[in-house]
C-alpha cells in the first residue's frame, strides 16, 4: 500500500485548493467580464447610432443625400464599423455604406425624429413631442471584443499558472521545513535504539517542532538517567549471581575433584609398597598426572565459566573469520586425520563480536564434534545470512546424542564423558547469549549430531533507507 509524506500531502493539497479556486474564479470572473465588456461595447455602438440619427435629421428632412453619404462615409471608417444604412420615413434605403471586416455582426437601429410642430410642443417645451422621419441602421463586428476576450482569458492562465507556482513553492519550502524536522528525530531516535544516546535533537525554525524537539531531548535525559540505573542494578544482580554461582559450583568442584584426588591417594598408597614392579610404578604416575591434568581443567573451567565475560566487541566478517579458523583445524585434529568440509558463504556477513570469546566457543563446539567422531567420520561447517541474522552450521558424522541428554547439554557440569568436566558447552551457551545471539543443538536425519548458531548481523544506514521505502 502507498504511503503518502506530509510534505507531498500538503504540496498537493495546496496545489489543488489553489488551481482549483483560480479556476473557479476565473471562469465567474471572464465570465462577468465577459457580460460587462459585451454590455459596454454594444452601449457604445448605440450612443454612436444615435448620434449618427441626430446627426441626419437635417439631411433626412432635406432630403440631401451629398450630406448623408459625407455622415456615413465619416463613421464607416470607425473600427469595427462594418455597415451603415440610413432609411427615409418609408422605409427608403437613402445611404447605403459597407466595408469588408471579419467577425460576428450586431445590427442596431436608431430612429431619425424631428420634433412636432404641433402647437402644444411650440409652446410648452415640457410638452414638445417628436415625430420619426427615418432610421439609422448600423452594424458593427464583434471581433475586437472576442480579441478582447481572448486576451484577458490568456492573461488569466498566466497568473493563476504563476499564483499555483509561487504557493507551490512556498507550500514545498514549508512542508520541506516540517519534514525536514521529523526526519531529524527519526533519524535519532534509530541513533538512540542502537545504543547511541549522546545525542541531541534539534527543532528546527518552527515552534511546534521546538517543542517537539525538546520534549524528545527530554526523553532522552530519562532514558539516559534510567539506563545507568539499570546497568547499576544489572552490575549488582551480575555480582550477586557470582557469588551465588562460586558457591553453588564450589559444592559441584569440590564434588567432581573428589574422585581424582581419591585416585590420586590410592596410587600414593600403591608407589608406598616396596614389592610393587617398575610397570605397576609407571601406571600409578601415569594415572596421578592424568588425575593431576583433569583437576587443572576442572578448576580453569571453573574459574572461567563463574568469571562475568567483559566482551570487547568490533565489527567482525563472520565468514572471513570462520574460514581462518577451519585453517587451524589441522593442527588441532592432526592425530585423528578427521575431514573438515567447509561451505562458507562468500559475501561478508557484519557482526559485533568479540573474537577470542567466539573463537573459545566455536573451538569448544569442535572439540566436541572431533572427540565424537571416528577416523572414517567428517565434521561440516555452513555458514549464510538470512533475515538479518549470521547463521552457523557445524554438524558431524558421531554417533550423534542422545535424546535424554539434548536438553542437559548446555548445563554446567553435565557430561557424557569419563574424563569431561561438563563446562565447555555451557561456556558456549554463555558467550553466544553475550553476543545477543542464538544456539540449537540436535541429532541430524541421518547419522551425527548439529549445533546451529544465529548472530544478529550489523545494520546499515542504506539498508534501513531501503527498508523504509519499500
Amino acid at each position: 500500500m502507498m504511503q503518502y509524506s506530509i510534505k507531498s500531502t500538503l504540496l498537493f493539497g495546496a496545489l489543488f485548493s489553489i488551481i482549483a479556486t483560480a479556476v473557479i474564479m476565473g471562469i465567474i470572473g471572464i465570465r462577468l467580464t465577459g457580460d460587462f465588456l459585451t454590455m459596454r461595447f454594444h452601449s457604445n455602438f448605440e450612443l454612436i447610432a444615435q448620434n449618427l440619427a441626430k446627426n441626419a435629421e437635417l439631411g433626412v428632412l432635406l432630403d440631401d443625400t451629398i450630406m448623408l453619404d459625407r455622415l456615413v462615409n465619416n463613421m464607416i471608417v470607425q473600427k469595427d464599423v462594418k455597415k451603415v444604412t440610413i432609411f427615409s420615413g418609408e422605409n427608403v434605403i437613402l445611404v447605403d455604406v459597407e466595408k469588408q471586416i471579419t467577425g460576428d455582426i450586431v445590427k442596431i437601429t436608431a430612429p431619425i425624429l424631428t420634433p412636432s410642430m404641433m402647437e402644444e410642443s411650440l409652446i410648452d417645451n415640457s410638452l414638445k413631442e417628436y415625430d420619426k422621419i427615418g432610421n439609422v441602421e448600423l452594424g458593427y463586428s464583434k471581433e475586437s471584443l472576442d480579441l478582447l476576450k481572448h486576451k484577458m482569458t490568456l492573461r488569466f492562465l498566466f497568473f493563476a499558472l504563476l499564483l499555483a507556482f509561487v504557493s507551490g513553492g512556498w507550500y514545498w519550502f514549508f512542508s520541506r521545513s516540517i519534514v525536514k524536522t521529523l526526519n531529524h528525530l527519526v533519524d535519532v531516535s534509530k541513533e538512540v535504539s542502537g545504543g547511541q544516546m549522546d545525542l541531541k535533537a534539534s527543532g528546527g525554525s518552527f515552534y511546534e517542532t521546538k517543542m517537539l524537539a525538546s520534549a524528545f531531548n527530554d526523553m532522552l535525559n530519562g532514558l539516559k538517567k534510567q539506563r545507568k540505573a539499570l546497568e547499576k542494578a544489572y552490575a549488582d544482580m551480575a555480582e550477586q549471581k557470582s557469588m551465588a554461582n562460586v558457591g553453588k559450583f564450589s559444592i559441584m568442584v569440590a564434588h567432581e575433584i573428589k574422585n581424582p584426588l581419591s585416585i590420586i591417594k590410592g596410587s600414593m598408597n600403591i608407589l608406598k609398597k616396596p614389592e610393587i614392579d617398575d610397570v605397576m610404578r609407571e601406571n600409578m604416575f601415569t594415572y596421578q598426572e592424568e588425575e593431576i591434568n583433569r583437576i587443572n581443567l576442572l578448576v580453569e573451567n571453573f574459574l572461567l565459566y563463574s568469571k562475568p565475560f567483559e566482551p570487547v566487541m568490533c565489527e567482525t566478517d563472520m565468514n572471513l573469520f570462520v574460514q581462518k579458523l577451519i585453517a587451524k583445524l589441522d593442527v588441532v585434529n592432526f592425530e585423528k586425520h578427521i575431514k573438515v568440509i567447509q561451505k562458507i558463504d562468500k559475501e561478508p556477513a557484519r557482526v559485533l563480536c568479540d573474537t577470542p570469546l567466539m573463537e573459545r566457543a566455536l573451538n569448544n563446539i569442535l572439540k566436541n564434534c572431533f572427540e565424537a567422531c571416528g577416523p572414517e567420520d567428517t565434521v561440516e561447517m555452513h555458514s549464510r545470512t538470512l533475515d538479518g541474522y549470521w547463521i552457523c552450521l557445524i554438524k558431524d558424522s558421531g554417533p550423534g546424542i542422545k535424546k535424554e541428554a539434548i536438553d542437559n547439554i548446555f548445563k554446567p557440569f553435565f557430561t557424557t564423558k569419563a574424563k569431561g568436566t561438563g563446562l565447555g558447552l555451557a561456556i558456549v551457551k554463555d558467550i553466544i547469549l553475550l553476543h545477543e545471539g542464538k544456539i540449537r543443538v540436535g541429532n541430524n536425519e541421518k547419522k551425527g549430531a548439529f549445533f546451529k548458531i544465529y548472530l544478529p548481523c550489523v545494520k546499515r544506514k542504506d539498508q534501513e533507507k531501503m527498508a523504509h521505502v519499500q
